[in-house]
């Protein structure tokens, strides 16, 4: 390997420790929006009809609106009903944990504390995210069922 290829992946290395180890925790201000089914990240898993016409809606003031609520669509764990709206509120939160040399160890997540049905309750969720594209909500849907269905919700344009 000649000692320009060497450099050239030293280099792009270096940047991507870099991008990886001083990755910005999320912002309020960043997650705000309306978010459906990501259909595209259902990868050949299939989820109920309704859960397209599902919306949320985390606003700046802190507080949020699920329309279509599909049963279960929280709480998997305990049967809930299927709701035309909840509301409550919500928050990011970041923690930190060990680093390596490809893990950050840096993750947010996305808390919202139901204050209507199918709560009350807390939900909390990871967040995905990147220089490179939108934050997305991470969402693992059971229904008391042996597989599960992994998928994300993604912003709507505005």
């Amino acid at each position: 390997m000649s000692n320009i290829a060497i450099i050239a992946i030293r280099a792009v290395a270096f940047v991507v420790f870099c991008h990886c180890s001083f990755a910005a925790p999320l912002t309020s201000s960043e997650i705000a929006g309306t978010y459906c089914l990501d259909a595209s990240s259902l990868h050949k898993q299939s989820v109920p009809t309704n859960f397209y016409a599902f919306t949320i809606t985390l606003k700046a003031d802190g507080s949020f609106i699920a329309t279509n609520v599909p049963a279960d669509f929280f709480f998997d764990y305990t049967p809930t009903p299927a709701v035309a709206e909840a509301r409550g509120t919500w928050a990011v939160r970041h923690e930190s944990e060990g680093r390596s040399l490809f893990y950050t160890g840096e993750n947010d997540y996305l808390d919202l504390d139901f204050t209507s049905p199918p709560g009350p309750g807390a939900f909390s969720t990871p967040l995905q995210s990147s220089h490179l594209a939108p934050p997305r909500i991470y969402i693992c849907y059971h229904s008391n069922k042996k597989d599960a269905a992994v998928f994300y919700l993604k912003r709507q344009r505005t």
